[in-house]
């Protein structure tokens, strides 16, 4: 059984009262590569949205990644809903489109 088919449903945090999902997250959840979701965020969203709106809905982290017997910090994105949801539109697959219509509803 792989990762993706285990998390039933995408991993949110709270931040200063407002939702927020992790890229990491996002990519185990529809069974992407975090390279790949980095990728679509950088070169498809970014370019598409101005500055302000952009930043508004992502948000530039460093992740810590255990690493033998110590870590490395790597890049992620933190996203509000909104973000989530022009992240996940993008994406093809049985989650993908289910999320697409739960949005739709």
């Amino acid at each position: 059984m792989s990762l993706c088919e285990l998390i039933t449903t995408p991993v949110v945090t709270i931040k200063n009262n407002e939702v927020f999902a992790n890229s990491r997250d996002v990519a185990a959840y529809f069974g992407k590569s975090h390279a790949h979701v980095l990728r679509d965020i950088r070169d498809t969203l970014r370019p598409n949205l101005d500055a302000k709106e952009f930043n508004k809905m992502f948000l530039h982290v460093k992740v810590e990644t255990k690493v033998g017997f110590g870590s490395r910090y790597d890049d992620a994105e933190d996203m509000i809903k909104e973000g989530f949801t022009l992240l996940a539109m993008r994406f093809t697959g049985k989650k993908a489109r289910s999320c697409a219509a739960r949005h739709r509803r």
